[in-house]
């Protein structure tokens, strides 16, 4: 196939890769005051997570990384799975924890800015399987969900490590943080390509890769989310820790401080970091990996750098032009979408 046919770019994760085209998985439409109910459940690896607090954010207008906007206007975490209708952390969005260990529920505690206004979940804290009691205020987990107006009761959403992996890789240039994720007018149509290209790389429901919009005959780097989705789950199933206290989270955070700047606090703040200084640290930060990684299979070995060049899912056998997509990649670290021809052959 020659140069006719164009794929469009983001920058990723480390060691990953997919194109921006496709469709979110949401598609039922919904009346703008009629908020769907979104249930799930967060899962650090293969642990359930109790008592972490769950938001619904929509994403902002007021620039790349500016301010996204907290939906929900009552606290709701995951189900400690006790039954226990009094204790601390019941609440109406675990169901006053009748319902199982990790899930939630979310229903008449938000209303849709706009139909088409992009809305991602996001679960901080909680127990990811310690002792009771205990809990990790460095956990973060997200998952982008499309546009609030097709969210559908029929939903449910796995809040894990994998889905962390997809969404942050996709949407990284509007991200500064969890809490900060958005774009302005000019940038809209490439903020909702971006939470698209999310359903390509990671299956949102299953919490499983890779996603259901992959088109037929293609792959994605599957191994390579998985490792970094290890990564994190190293520091999520933990009881937290500070940059350089030598703890799962400290090494993590440790590792990828920026040189100059300030250490990451939570692990979607690790992995974006991951994003912006691809070749910082590549090493070591493969040897974070545990012996009992959730995620399987794995990378055999570190990349040459985190940054590495391919970014994009392919067909098997695809010649792919390294440089055209370094230039691509730097292109778009200042700047929304850019096009780059792949010769498939």
């Amino acid at each position: 196939m020659s140069r006719k046919n164009l794929l469009r770019f983001t920058p990723l994760l480390p060691f990953i890769g997919f194109a921006l085209t496709g469709c979110s998985t949401y598609s039922q439409p919904r009346d703008l005051l009629g908020a769907a109910k979104v249930s799930g459940r967060a899962m650090g690896g293969q642990q359930p997570v109790s008592g972490a607090t769950v938001q619904l954010y929509a994403a902002g207008t007021g620039g790349d990384g500016s301010a996204a906007a907290p939906l929900l206007s009552h606290l709701a975490t995951t189900s400690d799975g006790s039954g226990d209708s009094k204790n601390a952390n019941a609440n109406a969005g675990n169901k006053f924890n009748s319902l199982p260990l990790g899930q939630f529920t979310i229903a008449d505690d938000y209303l849709c800015p706009s139909l088409l206004t992009e809305v991602y979940l996001v679960a901080t804290g909680g127990n990811p399987g310690l002792s009771p009691g205990s809990s990790n205020p460095n956990l973060s987990l997200m998952a982008a969900l499309g546009t609030c107006g097709s969210l559908s009761d029929s939903n449910f959403v796995n809040v894990n490590e994998l889905t962390t992996v997809g969404s942050i890789a996709a949407l990284a240039k509007f991200a500064t943080s969890y809490a900060e994720i958005a774009s302005d007018g000019s940038d809209l149509p490439a903020l909702q390509a971006a939470f698209a290209d999310v359903d390509k790389f990671v299956n949102v429901s299953s919490g499983a890769v890779p996603g259901p919009a992959l088109p037929p005959g293609y792959e994605a780097s599957s191994s390579a989310v998985q490792t970094l989705g290890d990564i994190l789950a190293e520091c999520v199933n933990s009881a937290g820790g500070s940059a350089g206290d030598g703890s799962a989270c400290g090494r993590l955070f440790q590792l990828t401080t920026p040189l100059g700047g300030r250490a990451p606090t939570d692990t979607i703040g690790a992995a974006l970091n991951l994003i912006h200084y691809p070749t910082q640290n590549v090493a070591q930060i493969f040897d974070l990996l545990g012996p009992l990684a959730p995620f399987q299979p794995e990378l055999a070995s570190p990349p040459g750098e985190l940054g590495a060049a391919d970014r994009t899912y392919r067909k098997p056998g695809t010649r792919f032009d390294q440089r055209m997509a370094r230039h691509v990649r730097s292109r778009l670290l200042a700047s929304v979408h850019r096009w780059c021809g792949i010769d498939c052959e």
